[in-house]
């Protein structure tokens, strides 16, 4: 059988495994070989859209690009997969303003970029002809929103970059460097605008937000006081806008004494107002001595969830996934466990080892999941490649 007649048996069969073997609270998305998907975006009709790729059997640097859509009730709509050879991928999809799907594309065959484009798709997975060259080597791409993306480019030699803001046909925007205004923050659209939150470019660093329209001018921004004595250095992280058009954050600063001693730690959940301004933090809930680490951030129906970890072995999925929910003043209301059960993992009995690497909040209509990266591998896995599954699980509502 061809490689091609191979992957199509692959994705009848998945097609088959997510229709037909829908669970109440585990869904798998996963097919033969390594498997990494991303929930991307909902369309008005309710369908959901997860882009990346599936290695194959054996070897996750050869790769395909795996466009996916699910109905409200999780069966597949539809599926695409890159006919292009190498270690390519869809990394992102926003629902642009005419009803298509503007899509990342990247092909770097053991991690040399050699293409990379945006591409543009149907909502019924049907490819477009209109594509945009972002070839570059030394950059990285992030989705923004409808209005534009962002290229960043870092020079090999060079002490400052350069943030670039491209519309979706590739034009600049405008530029900001690593060494003005914001760094280390994660931009998204808002209103006619853009919000970046992350920290001051200096060292240690103050805590800011900002806003900046579609011209790069500032609208607004804040900076957060330090809360520790010796040298803090402050940023926010997880940032999100809220329904109610303000902000939410963790605010997590650190303060290192010395080489010899542990550092001191600060963390808060944060809300900002659509100007920016601050309402409130809630730092009770982040003791030091715990030093909760968070993989996640949402709101779902008028609450605020976000996932910690709290212990030193938080991969083995041995150990509760755990949820802290907020009302919307910031106080917390009580947690939930989730315990991902051996049975619901499509793994051989004599697996060696089994984790848990990564997780994303997916709102869907009969409540909030959660999508995990579920790695599984043997003893001798440097033989036989790691393998990588993605799953849903059902996330404990209070």
């Amino acid at each position: 059988m061809t490689r091609l007649g191979r992957w199509i048996v692959i994705c009848f069969c998945l097609m088959i495994c997510c229709s037909c073997a829908f669970a109440e609270s585990v869904v798998s998305l996963s097919g033969p070989g390594y498997d990494a998907l991303r929930y991307a975006c909902t369309l008005p009709d309710g369908r959901m859209i997860f882009s990346g790729y599936r290695g194959e059997i054996g070897n996750y640097q050869e790769t395909k690009a795996r466009l996916l859509c699910l109905n409200p009730d999780k069966t597949v709509s539809w599926e695409y997969w890159d006919p292009a050879d190498g270690q390519a991928a869809f990394n992102a999809v926003i629902l642009q303003k005419d009803g298509t799907l503007g899509v990342f594309y990247a092909n770097s065959p053991y991690q040399t970029l050699k293409d990379r484009k945006l591409r543009f798709f149907t909502t019924e997975g049907e490819p477009l002809e209109k594509t945009v060259d972002l070839y570059r080597a030394d950059s990285l791409l992030t989705p923004v929103g409808l209005s534009c993306l962002e290229m960043t480019v870092i020079p090999g030699d060079a002490t400052e970059y350069y943030h670039h803001f491209l519309d979706w046909d590739g034009k600049e925007l405008f530029k900001i460097s690593s060494e003005e205004m914001i760094a280390a923050f994660h931009p998204f659209e808002a209103e006619n605008g853009l919000v970046l939150a992350g920290h001051e470019p200096t060292w240690p660093a103050n805590a800011k937000i900002m806003k900046l329209d579609l011209k790069g001018d500032i609208i607004w921004e804040t900076v957060l006081p330090t809360h520790l004595e010796v040298s803090p250095d402050a940023s926010l992280e997880w940032s999100i806008q809220t329904s109610d058009g303000g902000y939410l954050a963790l605010y997590h600063e650190t303060s290192w004494l010395s080489d010899d001693i542990a550092p001191q730690r600060y963390k808060a959940l944060v809300k900002f107002d659509q100007n920016g301004r601050l309402l409130w933090m809630n730092h009770e809930s982040f003791p030091a001595e715990n030093n909760p680490v968070c993989h996640g951030l949402s709101e779902y129906k008028g609450k605020y969830v976000m996932e910690l970890s709290t212990c030193a072995d938080y991969f083995d999925v041995r150990n509760s996934r755990i949820f802290c929910w907020f009302d919307e003043n910031g106080h917390e209301l009580g947690r939930t466990e989730l315990q991902i059960r051996r049975e619901d993992l499509d793994v051989p009995e004599d697996t060696e080892r089994i984790e848990n690497v990564g997780g994303m909040f997916v709102m869907m209509q009969d409540g909030l999941w959660s999508l995990r990266d579920i790695w599984t591998a043997d003893n001798d896995h440097m033989a036989k490649m790691d393998s990588c599954d993605e799953i849903l699980f059902k996330v404990p509502e209070l």
